[in-house]
């Protein structure tokens, strides 16, 4: 089993490569992790892609935690879609 650390989940949004990129507040360390999940009843058949995104800020006594999850985002981006949904609520809660 592979463990990460703190620093792995704050790369998430600060690195160039980073998957969560697009929810970054300048002046904020944030730390997340993104996924998608598909929902299907054979491994041999197309199922339904949902998205999720958990996001905190990364200080010692953080303030906030947002966990989304959108069904269905197949056709809108994957995990992308719902970290853009979370970057608006980020940014309006820590700036």
């Amino acid at each position: 089993m592979q463990t990460c650390s703190k620093q792995d989940l704050v790369d998430v949004l600060e690195d160039p490569k980073g998957t969560a990129r697009a929810a970054a507040v300048d002046g904020v360390r944030i730390a997340g992790k993104t996924g998608t999940a598909e929902l299907k009843a054979t491994r041999e058949e197309k199922g339904k892609e949902h998205g999720w995104f958990v996001a905190v800020d990364a200080d010692d006594d953080p303030e906030l935690l947002v966990v989304m999850m959108i069904d269905d985002v197949s056709d809108k981006g994957g995990s992308g879609y719902v970290v853009d949904k979370v970057a608006t609520i980020l940014e309006s809660n820590l700036r």
